[in-house]
């Protein structure tokens, strides 16, 4: 995901959207699901999807968690059909938003790890000695 982001970042990857709904979803992110949006183009937010599976996305629920996915691809599906959206299409967009469900952070936890990365690189570069006497 990163990778993706990255590339589209730089122009290497040209951002396409599988539905024209999903671009004021995911356009701040280059279409890649990084950060939960808001709206109706999923059939679903991903706000709300997060929500009804269980909350933040975390590797760690095993078999429960395979149940809350299970159930929001139903519901992921049906509202898709009711809106008209090709199977295969909402098929490869849940997909999508399953992937990022595995391992994803939202905004504000991103932007506050970012300044902690930064952070903490800085005072190890630049007081070293500090920096490791301290940890």
């Amino acid at each position: 995901m990163i990778d993706d982001f990255i590339n589209r970042k730089q122009g290497k990857t040209k951002v396409s959207y599988e539905l024209p709904q999903l671009k004021d979803i995911l356009e701040e992110t280059l279409r890649r699901h990084l950060v939960p949006g808001t709206g109706d183009a999923n059939c679903q937010s991903p706000g709300e999807f997060f929500a009804r599976r269980g909350g933040h996305p975390s590797p760690r629920h095993g078999q429960e968690e395979k149940g809350r996915m299970a159930a929001q691809r139903a519901k992921f599906m049906t509202g898709c059909a009711a809106n008209k959206i090709p199977e295969k299409k909402a098929e490869r967009i849940f997909n999508l938003m399953e992937e990022f469900a595995g391992y994803g952070f939202n905004k504000s936890h991103s932007c506050a790890y970012a300044l902690l990365a930064y952070q903490t690189a800085f005072l190890k570069t630049h007081y070293p000695v500090e920096f490791m006497a301290r940890c």
